[in-house]
């Protein structure tokens, strides 16, 4: 029989500091509507102090109706939902 050699198993780095390019979090609550929208500048506020570019994602909804083969829009108004996402456009590092 042919002697099989194992397979080198891959090193693995450890990095004392990780060169992290990009980190992402998403923060969620169930809140009234109207204690987010009272609360929302103050929010913005503290966060804006480590993460400075606000770019908020609006998305639209529309209700629609099948009326034969045509689609029509209802009468019912339209939402909108805002995500708001902040963040830095320039690497950052703790100490600065």
């Amino acid at each position: 029989m042919d002697s099989v050699e194992a397979m080198p198993q891959p090193r693995r780095v450890i990095y004392k500091n990780p060169p992290i390019i990009e980190r992402a979090a998403s923060v969620t609550a169930a809140i009234p509507e109207e204690v987010f929208y009272q609360r929302i500048e103050n929010w913005k506020t503290i966060v804006r102090k480590e993460f400075p570019d606000y770019d908020p994602i609006q998305q639209w909804l529309l209700n629609f109706k099948q009326e034969g083969e045509i689609p029509t829009l209802e009468d019912a108004p339209a939402r909108v939902l805002v995500t708001h996402r902040f963040g830095s456009a320039t690497p950052t590092t703790k100490g600065s």
